[in-house]
């Protein structure tokens, strides 16, 4: 079940890249490249946001999960995303994980 905050974050996470990737890595940050698509390949679930970034003439993607609730699966969804992300854009994949919770 998605919250307001789960859904208010991720619209910031997708408008703002940029930012997300200096709060994340500080001053030595990756470079923006592009958003990827977020569906994820022979499933109909979607990543909260897939961004390809580059650093040191390294591409990567990051896949940023915003979990607003206690779910005891988010470990094993969280390996999948990652796995179906590496397998469509064909780089290594960062998952980052942002809980709205204590």
């Amino acid at each position: 079940m998605t919250t307001v905050f789960d859904l208010i974050l991720r619209r910031l996470v997708q408008g703002h890249p940029e930012q997300l990737l200096l709060l994340l890595f500080g001053d030595q940050h990756p470079a923006f490249i592009r958003m990827a698509d977020s569906s994820l390949p022979q499933s109909e679930r979607r990543a909260d946001t897939v961004m390809v970034v580059e650093a040191h003439g390294a591409r990567f993607a990051v896949d940023v999960e915003i979990q607003a609730q206690a779910d005891p699966h988010f470990a094993a969804r969280l390996l999948d995303y990652t796995v179906r992300i590496h397998r469509r854009e064909k780089l290594p994949v960062l998952p980052v994980a942002i809980y709205l919770m204590p």
